[in-house]
C-alpha cells in the first residue's frame, strides 16, 4: 500500500469516526484584506504592505472560489472544525496555478487561512499565509493575510476549468 493510499485510508477512518459533518457559516462576500509580505522581486529582497479586495464565492459546504484583487481566480477547500463549527480552514490555489497574465508572464496564488465566523451573523474573518508568484516581475513573496468581510453581495466567479 502506497503512502498516498495509507494517508487517504487514515483520513477516511478519521472522518467516519468523527461523526456527522458540520458546516461553517457561509463565507461568500467581499473582504477587506491587509497583507504584509516579504520576498524577492527583480533580484531585490524586500518587505512591503498593501491592501486589496478579496472576493469569495462559496459553492457548497466544502468548495469555495476566491480572487484576490490583481491576481488570478482560484479554488479552495473549506474544512470545518467539528469541535468548533464557527471555525475552520480555507486552503487553495489559483485555478491554473500559474495563469498566464496579459504580458505573457506567469502568475499564481496559494493560500492557507484560518476562518472564524459567528453563527447567524455576517461577521467573518480570514487569517493566514498567502504565497504570490509573478514571473513577469521575477517575484515570489510570502504574505501574512488578515481579512474581514465587509459585505455579502451575491458574487460570481467562474469555476476552475477541468483538465
Amino acid at each position: 500500500m502506497g503512502i498516498r493510499s495509507r494517508f487517504f485510508g487514515v483520513a477516511l477512518l478519521a472522518s467516519v469516526a468523527a461523526g456527522p459533518a458540520v458546516a461553517i457559516e457561509p463565507l461568500g462576500g467581499l473582504y477587506d484584506a491587509k497583507l504584509s509580505c516579504k520576498g524577492i522581486a527583480n533580484g531585490v529582497k524586500g518587505k512591503y504592505k498593501f491592501e486589496a479586495e478579496l472576493s469569495v464565492v462559496q459553492q457548497d459546504d466544502a468548495n469555495v472560489l476566491f480572487q484576490l484583487e490583481g491576481t488570478p481566480a482560484g479554488a479552495a477547500y473549506l474544512l470545518t472544525d467539528a469541535k468548533k463549527p464557527e471555525q475552520g480552514t480555507f486552503s487553495g490555489l489559483s485555478c491554473l496555478l500559474f495563469a498566464i497574465d496579459e504580458v505573457g508572464g506567469y502568475q499564481g496564488v496559494s493560500l492557507h487561512l484560518d476562518v472564524k465566523t459567528k453563527a447567524g451573523k455576517d461577521d467573518a474573518s480570514l487569517k493566514g499565509t498567502l504565497l504570490l508568484y509573478d514571473r513577469a516581475l521575477s517575484a515570489a513573496n510570502v504574505c501574512k493575510l488578515d481579512a474581514k468581510r465587509r459585505s455579502t453581495p451575491p458574487l460570481k466567479l467562474a469555476p476552475c476549468p477541468t483538465p
